[in-house]
C-alpha cells in the first residue's frame, strides 16, 4: 500500500484585490486568478470578502479573516 500523503496546511485566504474585470486573491502565499489551479483545486470566484475553489468533490469557501 503506498504510504499516506502528508494532510495539506489548510489553504489561507490572507487577501483580496478586487478589480471587477479581473480579481485577483492571495492564497497560502500565492496570488491566484479565476480559472487558476491551486494543487488539485481551481479558483472559481472571487468577490470582496471571498475567494471559491473546487476540486476533489468538494468546494472550498475561504473568507478574509476579520
Amino acid at each position: 500500500t503506498p504510504p499516506a500523503l502528508p494532510k495539506p496546511a489548510p489553504l489561507r485566504l490572507q487577501a483580496i484585490v478586487f478589480n471587477p474585470k479581473r480579481p485577483s486573491a492571495m492564497i497560502s502565499g500565492k496570488t491566484l486568478f479565476v480559472g487558476d489551479k491551486l494543487g488539485a483545486l481551481r479558483v472559481v470566484a472571487i468577490d470582496q470578502e471571498s475567494a471559491t475553489l473546487v476540486g476533489a468533490g468538494q468546494t472550498n469557501i475561504l473568507s478574509l479573516a476579520e
